[in-house]
């Protein structure tokens, strides 16, 4: 038997302007639902790393603590949780250590 996953929802929106975050900066920023759009509000976490954006889930999955809060590991490409040390890649939001 072969396993079909639905394809992702995937909803372009404009968050920020390039030129507002410097390099090494994360920003939380809240996206608002629209009514043609399965996608409800929620937030994402921003990051800007050598000229390259990145967006990702805002909260920890473990707490809830709000990832904009963390650091920013720019060499290993993490941000860590300001609760309990976990780390999540900032390409791909996946954990990395914790949780």
């Amino acid at each position: 038997p072969h396993v079909h996953c639905a394809e992702p929802i995937v909803r372009r929106v404009a968050v920020a302007r390039a030129d507002s975050i410097a390099d090494g900066e994360m920003r939380q920023v809240r996206i608002e639902s629209s009514p043609d759009s399965a996608v409800g509000e929620g937030a994402i976490l921003l990051a800007r790393i050598d000229g390259q954006f990145y967006a990702t889930g805002a909260s920890c999955s473990h707490y809830s603590a709000p990832l904009v809060d963390g650091v920013l590991s720019r060499d290993c490409m993490h941000v860590v949780c300001p609760w309990h040390d976990a780390a999540f890649d900032i390409r791909t939001g996946q954990p990395v250590r914790g949780c």
